[in-house]
């Protein structure tokens, strides 16, 4: 059996001796979508995507533990991260609602939007903390290439001894082999989380970038299809993305980047 506080295997992370009672997921992005209709809507990007399946099947192999939604609010005049991730959790994966936990902001109803990996670990450790949660009895799920960043800010708001699993990790050990090709072009996360790390590789560089997302907006991130029929990754600003959109409601075009 895996010691808790360590990054996991997939196979450690399913263990259902290893007493998690809390699994979060680790938001990536909410996409803006031009309908047929010219009408907008807002739903999950797929690494977004990826991350809540993997934090499911984890959550699926600990028993009564709760699954802690951190999000985005990434459109003013559109649902977030949190909502989006929690409705499809609860309508898609068959969880229940009781065994949700959404988090909005970084304070209750008053702090700022969780914009960043940053805000989002506050709020989770906030959470922790109130509910009586012990780090040791948690299990965070982000991508393999934000996993160090995401550890790194854990340990500004009480969770050293936290558990970690890379999200591709539990969903090859669950045997989810759909999401290969996807996952093979998220390594291209890589170049920017190499610059991400470097910006926060102590605590006042993390407080900077969470600062900052206040300035810039959150990040954007998804995986789209090509007019050629392969896939690219795409990361930026959730603003740019927005623009590019409202640009081709003007004229009419149904696509998403």
């Amino acid at each position: 059996m895996a010691t808790p506080g360590h990054v996991l295997t997939g196979s450690e992370a399913l263990d259902p001796e290893l007493g998690i009672s809390s699994v979060v997921f680790v938001p990536y992005s909410v996409r803006l979508v031009l309908g047929t209709n010219n009408e907008l809507h807002a739903e999950l990007t797929e690494p977004s995507e990826i991350d809540l399946r993997a934090t499911v099947l984890a959550a699926e192999h600990h028993p009564d533990s709760k699954i802690i939604v951190p999000g985005e609010k990434t459109y003013k005049d559109q649902p977030g991260g949190t909502y989006l991730a929690t409705k499809r959790a609860v309508e898609s994966y068959d969880v229940p609602f009781k065994s949700i936990v959404p988090l909005y902001r970084s304070r209750g109803r008053s702090g700022r939007p969780l914009n960043n990996t940053y805000s989002q670990m506050r709020a989770v450790g906030r959470y922790l903390h109130y509910a009586g949660v012990r780090p040791q009895n948690t299990l965070i799920v982000p991508l393999r290439g934000h996993l160090q960043r995401t550890m790194e800010g854990s340990q500004d708001f009480g969770m050293r001894g936290a558990n970690f699993v890379a999200a591709e990790d539990v969903l090859e050990e669950a045997g989810e082999p759909k999401y290969d090709t996807i996952l093979s072009i998220l390594a291209g996360l890589e170049r920017s989380e190499r610059i991400k790390r470097f910006i926060g590789q102590n605590k006042s560089g993390r407080m900077l970038m969470e600062l900052a997302g206040g300035i810039t907006g959150p990040c954007y991130l998804d995986i789209v299809e090509t007019k050629e029929g392969d896939y690219k990754l795409v990361d930026g600003f959730a603003k740019t993305q927005e623009r590019r959109i409202l640009q081709r409601a003007a004229t009419g075009q149904s696509k998403t980047t």
